[in-house]
């Protein structure tokens, strides 16, 4: 966040400086007029002119006039700036409060979230438990019956095999879950215009954004093109069918000369970084335009 200065301030400070000018031309002024005054009373002290001319004590008077205007002009738009600035600063650090506070709601509302998908993976392993012990008194009970005992074994294992697959396959799914809400993060309002402030250099140039289908990619590819569109940059953001990205890649067409390097590669890697989210450098060559910057994001 940087602090802007108002039409307000940029009006004070001209005429502080203008009163300034004004005050030292008065003081110059002053003192040339001063060496002329003592110039008449030597000239008329020593007879070579009759009396002292109106001219200097207009010249007199005015010097004095300029130069005082200088110093209440100087005095009154003083004190106005420092008030302009102080009313910035104090806007300036209610701005940074109430981000840090939405900052942390996220992260709380974040946090909520990992919660939530934990105790979704526990009622799955509970369910799973209790499965498992009916299937044991259900083997006890056709243990007693000689003559279907094999085929009621049989059945009975192929029941467990497919308890066992379906108690794997909702873990599996649980984990993936937590997995994905912790590998790919969400940017707060503060972190994109963070990443906006550091990419304004960079105005102009083009970054094309793959984001696989999934939610949290998708989500973390819509704010990142913000950020980029509100520093000038431009952005198209595209979900292919086919992607086949793992985590968060930024690539470009050429890997050494006689192509030089993209200037926006290091800064917006350096962004990303501080933003909390690592990136991996990669040279694609199925890239169309060899200046254009790339963002994958996928999955973990």
């Amino acid at each position: 966040m940087s602090m802007i200065a108002t039409p307000s301030l940029d009006s004070a400070t001209w005429w502080l400086n203008a009163s300034n000018v004004l005050y030292v031309g008065g003081a110059a002024f002053t003192v040339l007029t001063a060496a002329w005054v003592l110039y008449e009373e030597r000239a008329v002290a020593l007879g070579k002119r009759p009396k002292y001319f109106l001219l200097s004590e207009i010249l007199a008077a005015g010097a004095a006039v300029l130069c005082l205007t200088g110093t209440i002009g100087a005095i009154h738009y003083s004190n106005k700036v420092s008030q302009i600035k102080d009313a910035d600063l104090a806007t300036y650090k209610t701005a940074a409060t109430i981000q840090i506070v939405q900052a942390k709601l996220d992260a709380a509302t974040a946090y909520q979230l990992a919660g939530e998908a934990m105790s979704d993976a526990g009622k799955a392993n509970k369910k799973a438990e209790e499965d498992s012990l009916a299937n044991t008194k259900l083997k006890i009970e056709l243990g007693t019956h000689e003559k279907k005992s094999q085929q009621t074994e049989s059945d009975l294992a192929s029941q467990n095999a497919r308890t066992a697959q379906f108690v794997q396959s909702v873990a599996e799914h649980q984990q993936s879950v937590v997995s994905l809400a912790q590998g790919i993060p969400s940017l707060t309002q503060f972190q994109i215009d963070a990443i906006a402030e550091q990419m304004k250099p960079f105005a102009g140039q083009k970054v094309v954004i793959h984001a696989d289908l999934e939610a949290h990619c998708v989500r973390l590819g819509r704010q990142i093109e913000t950020a980029l569109k509100k520093a000038g940059m431009t952005v198209d953001f595209e979900t292919p069918l086919s992607m086949s990205y793992l985590g968060i890649e930024l690539a470009q067409k050429y890997a050494s000369p006689p192509a030089p390097r993209l200037p926006a590669i290091g800064p917006l890697y350096n962004a990303l970084l501080n933003s909390g989210i690592e990136a991996k450098g990669v040279y694609d060559p199925s890239i169309s335009d060899g200046l254009t910057v790339q963002l994958n994001i996928g999955p973990p």
